[in-house]
């Protein structure tokens, strides 16, 4: 029953990416069952947001850049969880932080933007060796906009958010 579950939700989500992002996602089959999506944003711009889908075992994977989460019952967080977290990748603001030492690129820090105007940290990448440590550091800021900004699309998420949380 679980199975059938996700495979609705997945088909909401992807239903919804037909319409409104039909030439702005990219999809892969990892193997059966199990389904890799990139989204972009409608200027194309790098965006990075990405999830994977493992209907079969249950298991899903939502992440920003190299930062990501795994969700299931295996690990102790439910997919609905992670499904919420998804919609609000294409709802809010994010950022990515980007450290250099010379030209280097040593750290990555991603954030998501929160009602409050504050940005919440979703991870961090970094290198431990093999960059001039001695250097300067520098940093580089790229923020990216919402995916979603109608507010029509934005009411036609939040359904599928309460079938979400309704189902899951």
């Amino acid at each position: 029953m679980e199975i059938e579950k996700n495979r609705i939700i997945y088909n909401d989500i992807k239903g919804f990416l037909d319409k409104h992002f039909p030439e702005n996602y990219n999809e892969s089959k990892e193997y059966e069952d199990c389904f890799h999506i990139t989204v972009y944003s409608q200027e194309k711009e790098d965006s990075s947001v990405w999830f994977e889908f493992d209907i079969g075992n249950s298991e899903l994977i939502v992440g920003y850049g190299i930062s990501h989460i795994h969700y299931g019952k295996q690990y102790g967080i439910k997919i609905s969880e992670g499904l919420n977290r998804l919609l609000d990748f294409f709802t809010t603001k994010m950022k990515r932080t980007d450290y250099y030492k010379d030209k280097v690129n040593f750290k990555n820090v991603y954030e998501i933007k929160r009602e409050n105007g504050t940005y919440e940290n979703l991870g961090t990448s970094s290198m431990l060796f093999l960059y001039p440590f001695w250097k300067k550091t520098t940093k580089k800021v790229t923020e990216h906009s919402e995916l979603i900004k109608d507010e029509n699309i934005k009411t036609e998420l939040e359904k599928i958010r309460e079938r979400i949380n309704n189902v899951c």
